[in-house]
């Protein structure tokens, strides 16, 4: 049976249906119930909206209405590689395309305009460093009454858009329409699937892109409430090329920079900068940044009770966790991670980090308890009471395995060397280890 979580059809308002615009045989209207079942079943609604919809465990027969017609608006520069794919993709499903070219200086607009026709319509934009600016100038050149966002290095399946075409005649009916904007999920070429992504929303001249990168959706300079819905629709994105991403994020710091100057107590910028910065920077100052927009007494340590609620409460403490991990920073990174634990109770990424930590933390026990047995060897050379070795080279063996362990392989085979050319292995078995760095360092020695 289906869940009690879907929406009843009552919510749509069916009776303004026209159940005579369409003919549908029994079992394509088993399939179209089937599938709307399973789209209302992905949509996740924000709290201030969940009075709005009602539940049933009951479905009354469903009948599609007129489409609502969709404007796609496209903005690229060079993509000369993937334009054709995103517009056939879904040049069946839309009523408009409006492709604005921002300085193309390959191939992308030429194929475009083969692509062409009275449904694909092309405008050239001067860049302005701003891709807000970039993207309202699409929204300003579309006419249709609902607006879906794709970028020039993305397609959909053709399963996803008969989902988002039901999706949108859903929502048409919606008496909030005019506040929604739609998030869908971007699958990657590495096989994460990224969320929150807004896509969809109406043409009605209030919703707007804000911010010069990473640029979201604002309802009338935000002056109106806008509610991002959730869906399990999927794009797929064709990823970027390894000499273009980090020319791209060095480009997406420098705009966050900007943006964080400019909206200095916006949580979503300082995340975003921080987030970018890692791959290039990692030395950032990510407590001074982010922590102002993560606890409320800043002269406490994190716990769950210090921490303050946002949308951007769990992916700061995940940035900060990954930080300190790396800095060595273990007792610290226990704390974010308890907090996200209680947070995010069935979390996968949580363990990991968790994990990651722990064997972080064992690895430095592991440095110290080798500095340990070091310092002990250099100041004793010989015990003539010895029953494992008067010589103490039992404790040159246990030093080669100790620096295996921690990855200095160098140091390790040359303790191992050490001991083979004393003879040392003459009645013992030679170590797995030593007989890694053999193979390794013998074959560059060859």
């Amino acid at each position: 049976m289906y869940s009690e979580n879907f929406i009843a059809n009552d919510w749509f308002n069916v009776e303004v249906f026209n159940k005579n615009k369409y003919t549908l045989t029994n079992q394509e209207n088993k399939d179209v119930t089937e599938l709307w079942l399973q789209i209302l079943k992905g949509l996740k609604f924000p709290n201030e909206l969940k009075e709005t919809v009602s539940y049933s465990k009951n479905l009354k027969e469903l009948s599609l209405k007129t489409h609502a017609e969709v404007s796609v608006c496209i903005i690229a520069k060079n993509e000369q590689d993937s334009i054709r794919k995103c517009i056939n993709s879904i040049y069946e499903f839309s009523d408009e395309i409006i492709f604005i070219d921002t300085g193309s200086i390959d191939l992308t607009k030429k194929i475009v305009k083969e692509i062409a026709s009275e449904k694909v319509k092309i405008f050239d934009y001067t860049w302005q460093d701003d891709f807000s600016d970039a993207r309202n100038y699409s929204i300003q050149k579309a006419s249709k009454e609902w607006i879906l966002i794709i970028d020039a290095d993305e397609y959909v399946s053709s399963d996803e858009l008969t989902k988002l075409r039901l999706l949108i005649d859903m929502l048409d009916r919606f008496k909030f329409k005019d506040s929604l904007r739609v998030s869908c999920a971007i699958y990657q070429l590495d096989n994460v699937i990224t969320h929150g992504q807004s896509r969809l929303f109406r043409n009605n001249n209030k919703i707007k892109y804000y911010g010069l990168i990473h640029e979201e959706l604002r309802n009338n300079k935000g002056l109106d409430p806008i509610f991002n819905v959730e869906s399990e629709i999927t794009f797929f994105h064709d990823g970027y090329k390894e000499i273009l991403r980090k020319e791209k994020c060095e480009r997406n710091i420098r705009l966050l920079a900007k943006m964080l100057e400019k909206e200095p107590d916006n949580v979503r910028w300082a995340y975003l900068y921080c987030r970018d910065s890692f791959s290039i920077n990692a030395n950032i100052d990510f407590e001074k940044i982010l922590l102002p927009f993560l606890i409320k007494n800043m002269d406490e340590s994190i716990s769950y009770e210090n921490i303050l609620l946002t949308n951007y409460t769990h992916l700061i403490l995940f940035l900060i966790t990954k930080k300190y991990i790396i800095d060595g920073k273990s007792s610290l990174a226990s704390k974010c991670i308890e907090v996200l634990e209680k947070m995010l109770p069935n979390s996968s990424d949580v363990t990991f980090y968790k994990f990651l930590n722990k064997q972080h933390s064992l690895y430095e026990q592991q440095f110290e308890f080798l500095k340990e047995v070091i310092q002990f060897r250099k100041n004793n050379e010989y015990d003539q009471y010895s029953q494992i070795g008067c010589n103490l080279l039992h404790y040159d063996l246990l030093i080669s395995g100790l620096l295996f362990d921690v990855k200095s392989y160098d140091y390790s085979y040359q303790y191992f060397l050490k001991l083979d050319l004393a003879n040392y292995f003459s009645e013992l078995e030679i170590p797995d280890e030593y007989k890694m760095l053999i193979n390794k360092y013998r074959e560059n020695e060859s």
